[in-house]
């Protein structure tokens, strides 16, 4: 394998500021498939012929039978921001073109649709240039957007298609051929910003490597074709926010001249962000910040050889891009050490007609990555309307886009066509993308089995050697906001039985909804008695609202799970962002930016497959469900343990290991590797805020899992002024008798009446200690001041703090509520997204709490318990009247569990359109159960809804009585917990919680009456 950086040379990513023109389409490079409008009723078709030595876009059409053609392209062709762009398409006009003007159409965020006119020449012919002098403010008419339509292109915008008008009284057939689209920047766009930034590091990509002895510098590029002068200040910090250093100077650069400031060099891996502030001091622009980032780490890659095992994998679609862009993500890719690359087959674009094959494009990206070790996982998607079954009935006809199920003959003489060309980049296929969703399948989950079979036999015979996949699933059987046939997974599995070798999944989100989908299409397996293997092909969680820490501990989480659950490879999605706005979730999925400055999660991919590529699964380390860690078996034979908590009460629940005859250490997120002490063969691994693995090498088998060091279940939820007691097992890992020191640090305002403990425990033995705790009346947590309770254990050879997070119990005031809610959810890690990650769902995924977050008061009054929710929504929305629907609408759930009760209490409050509010008992404990509408009506609920501010009033009073919630059970304290559904008008987009699951008592939240 070539040494990676002799190809860093691929030249600084600098934009010139005098050479601004970017390509947005070249017909030469790829031909997308396009919709014509009404093209059977007017006899109008497409296809992409070569002329002139060149492979145009060639529209045919008769003006006899219509006024003018139009069409819309299926892929999304991204611009980038504007205010002033000229638009040169490159067009090729035979002598009987018969048309009187061409359109440019652009497409914005919000599906408004701009028309650009240019009149044609009237019998001019041949090849000419079109220009389109567009502004971001047109101030022309447009359509599409509905009441978001402002005649305002909103960024991010695409190329839509374009259109032409027919000459009047003219007969025979027409054409125009189309072959490229460029567009050129005008200056205001570098008067704007006129300082171009970057971080060179003379690596590809922003990369820092050890070897390299390179120190970072921030460059300062001159965009402007004048002298600029500016103040700038910089900071440097991690990803955890620590600062590594500042800076500020002044700026005077000639044009197109830069300037460049060594910045601190990292000691340890990860990603580094450089904030930057700019002052032009010419008058000649505003104030702005900007951030840029680099990365320090050892590449993993690229290897040689195709790969062995467990399956590296990262999905993306180079075949959108310049092919120099493409070339630089196949290496981007080689240096994190992807192995798999997962990409579309593009059926329609290979097959245009049914006599003609067009290899070009997917030659070109199997070449790109063959070249860097990296195997192709390929898509077979796509269908040409040439193929497309017309008997087989369109789901949900009022829908628009997706595609329909192509002909059996046309599947089988394709699929034997691509694997006998391309068998040796690949082994493994996978039919067609996400059919549960109508985006991608307007058609049955019966046809889909039936593509399944007839894909699976043609490749069977074709090339055995080649495993065949389903589908990726978004999620488990139900219906959704664009739920195709919702029955399209059992289908498969059912039905589908030796039909494929492997299942493929996908489950984007954070790590628990992917967990319990695969555990979920786990149980249908067994249950249909078709157990396979399976493949997270594309599963991921965007970092908007997250941030890029929780998402790269996301990819750590949910590739090891599926790794240990049976899965034969991972592939993130994607390698690079799609755009660049902070805010659209479907921009922010990928390892890299948009313009190749790498990520948290790159850095952590390349940890993982460094250490984990050509691995071996070996066993599940049972950790009491406080924490998850697996065994594997590293490449050089090393034991390795991916370890990560998974409770609230503690920050790092702590582990023993017994049997280490050698050395142990722990890798962190970004491969910084740390020893830990081994005595007498123990070690305590640390379940911490963050996943690590630990790494055992030279053993033979994995290290005995010996239980927690000091276990305990203990909330540390502290009720004011009264006695509680701190409780737990000490245990003992050494075979010989040892004197432990335990000590607790309590935060102000709780005591201890024994803060230090010495205890000798027997060999390998345990022994319960107690400490009661009392906490004083006034005792209070602070919104936004957190408080730990550390337990500080010592013996020989052993010392370790364990910390825990102290909360209180919320307070009910009997006088009336508080000026501060008792409880507010309004963080991304309260929110539970519902709607599929796909493009046309990209606006309805979670932007903040202005989308949706919630406040709640609780007091009493008397004999009743009184609720006030706040929720704040952009849209309030309940179409139902039916309590059984409702919760598909704007809903509030509640949950209360008294302590004196078996089970629980499920109130559920709605406000549909013209009806009164409603309250209903979704659950009751056993004894209430004949009572339900009794107590529905002793319950009194009230709505409001101030829509300038949009937030929605919800008031619930309780009688005691009526869940007989005593005097002393209400002192006392009972659990509470809270989520409210969102549904904007397109079905439930998401859920905000306090807790990761509402129904669980042991994550509720305990409140008493003050």
């Amino acid at each position: 394998m070539k040494n990676p950086f002799v190809l860093l040379v691929l030249s600084s990513f600098l934009l010139n500021a005098f050479c601004r023109e970017v390509t947005i389409l070249d017909c030469e490079r790829e031909q997308p498939d396009l919709t014509l409008f009404q093209a059977d009723k007017n006899g109008q078709e497409y296809d992409y012929p070569l002329q002139r030595e060149q492979t145009l876009l060639q529209i045919r059409y008769f003006p006899k039978r219509a006024t003018h053609f139009e069409f819309f392209f299926h892929k999304r062709f991204q611009l980038p921001e504007f205010s002033r762009a000229r638009f040169r398409v490159k067009i090729d006009l035979p002598e009987a073109a018969k048309l009187s003007r061409f359109s440019l159409r652009l497409r914005d965020r919000d599906n408004e649709i701009f028309q650009f006119p240019c009149p044609l020449e009237k019998g001019k012919a041949g090849v000419q240039t079109l220009l389109f002098d567009v502004s971001a403010e047109p101030g022309i008419k447009t359509w599409g957007a509905g009441d978001k339509g402002n005649g305002k292109i909103d960024f991010p915008a695409v190329l839509h298609g374009f259109a032409g008008d027919f000459q009047r009284g003219v007969k025979g057939e027409g054409r125009i051929g189309i072959a490229t689209v460029t567009m050129e920047l005008h200056d205001d766009v570098a008067n704007e910003e006129p300082l171009e930034l970057s971080v060179e590091t003379g690596g590809p990509f922003h990369l820092l490597t050890p070897e390299s002895g390179k120190v970072p510098k921030l460059r300062f590029f001159n965009r402007r074709k004048e002298l600029l002068t500016a103040n700038v200040s910089w900071s440097l910090r991690n990803v955890m926010g620590l600062s590594l250093g500042k800076g500020a100077q002044q700026l005077s650069l000639a044009p197109g001249k830069f300037t460049e400031q060594l910045l601190p060099v990292p000691q340890q891996f990860g990603v580094y962000y450089v904030d930057v502030t700019i002052r032009p001091e010419d008058g000649k622009g505003s104030e702005y910040r900007r951030t840029i980032q680099f990365a320090k780490l050892v590449p993993a890659g690229p290897t040689a050889g195709f790969p062995r095992g467990f399956r590296f994998g990262v999905c993306d679609h180079p075949e959108r891009y310049p092919l120099d862009e493409q070339k630089k993500m196949a290496l981007a890719a080689a240096l994190c050490g992807v192995k798999t690359f997962r990409c579309d087959i593009s059926w329609q674009t290979m097959q245009p007609r049914p006599d003609r094959l067009v290899f070009r494009s997917f030659d070109r990206i199997a070449a790109d990555y063959s070249e860097q070790g990296i195997e192709l996982q390929p898509i077979f998607s796509f269908v040409p309307s040439w193929a497309v079954d017309r008997s087989k009935k369109l789901l949900e006809p009022g829908f628009k886009g997706g595609w329909g199920c192509p002909r059996g003959d046309a599947v089988r003489e394709f699929a034997a066509k691509f694997v006998a060309r391309y068998r040796n980049k690949f082994h493994y296929i996978e039919i067609w993308n996400e059919p549960d969703l109508l985006i991608f399948a307007r058609f049955s989950g019966d046809d889909y089995v039936e593509l399944l079979k007839n894909a699976f036999q043609a490749i069977r015979q074709a090339a055995p050697e080649v495993k065949v996949m389903t589908a990726g699933f978004t999620r488990l059987p139900g219906r959704g906001r664009i739920t195709s046939d919702p029955d399209v997974m059992t289908k498969t599995i059912r039905d589908g039985k030796g039909y494929y070798d492997i299942f493929s999944y996908h489950g984007h989100g954070m790590f628990w909804g992917f967990a319990n989908g695969v555990l979920g299409f786990q149980r249908l397996q067994k249950q249909y008695g078709n157990v396979t293997p399976f493949y997270a092909t594309e599963t991921a969680v965007s970092a908007v609202n997250i941030g890029e820490l929780l998402q790269a501990e996301t990819l750590f989480k949910k590739l090891i799970f599926a790794w240990a659950h049976g899965a034969v490879g991972y592939n993130w999605y994607n390698l690079r962002n799609k755009g660049n706005d902070l805010r659209n979730s479907e921009h922010n999925y990928g390892m890299l930016t948009h313009d190749f400055q790498p990520k948290a999660v790159y850095v952590t991919y390349n940890m993982l497959s460094g250490t984990f590529r050509d691995g071996r699964f070996l066993n599940e380390v049972p950790l009491n469900e406080k924490a998850l860690g697996y065994f594997f078996k590293g490449r050089d034979g090393a034991i390795l343990l991916p370890l990560w908590k998974e409770e609230r009460n503690s920050k790092n629940p702590t582990f023993l290991f017994k049997g280490i005859s050698g050395k142990a250490e722990r890798i962190d997120l970004f491969g910084n590797v740390s020893n830990v002490p081994v005595r007498e063969g123990v070690v305590l691994a640390e379940a911490g805020e963050h996943p690590a693995v630990y790494r055992f090498p030279g053993m033979k088998k994995p290290p005995e899992a010996a239980g927690e060091l000091f276990r305990n279940d203990f909330s540390w939820t502290i009720y004011p002024g009264r006695k509680q007691e701190f409780r737990g097992m000490l245990r003992n890992p050494f075979p010989a008798p040892r004197r432990f020191t335990l000590k607790l640090e309590l935060p102000e305002g709780i005591r201890c009446e024994a803060e230090r403990v010495s205890v000798t425990l027997a060999g390998n033995a345990t022994r319960e200690l107690r400490f009661p705790l009392c906490s004083e009346n006034e005792f209070a947590t602070k919104l936004g001041v957190p408080l730990q309770a550390d337990l500080q254990i010592e013996t020989i050879g052993l010392k370790q703090k364990l910390r825990y997070p102290v909360s209180c119990s919320s307070a009910f005031p009997s006088f009336g509520f508080s000026s501060r809610p008792n409880f507010t959810a309004d963080r991304a890690d309260a929110v539970k997204i519902l709607v599929p990650s796909e493009p046309t769902s990209a606006h309805l995924v979670w932007r903040g709490p202005e989308d949706l977050s919630f406040k709640v008061w609780g007091a009493y009054r008397g004999d009743t318990l009184c609720l006030k929710v706040e929720v704040r929504d952009d849209v309030h929305f309940q179409p139902f009247t039916d309590a059984a629907k409702q919760p598909d609408g704007d809903y509030v759930h509640l949950f209360l569990k008294l302590p004196d009760q078996s089970g629980y209490w499920e109130l559920g409050m709605a406000k549909a359109e013209k009806s009164r509010p409603q309250v209903h008992c979704r659950q009751l404990p056993p004894a209430f159960a004949g009572r339900r509408k009794e107590i529905e009506q002793a319950m009194k609920i009230e709505f409001s809804r101030d829509d300038k501010r949009k937030v929605s009033h919800y008031s619930l009073e309780i009688p005691r009585k009526s869940i007989a919630l005593s005097p002393q059970c209400a002192e006392t304290g009972f659990l509470f917990n809270i989520k409210v559904a969102d549904n904007d008008g397109e079905g439930r987009e998401s859920l905000t919680c306090l807790s990761t699951d509402f129904w669980d008592a042991a994550q509720a939240f305990p409140v008493h009456k003050q």
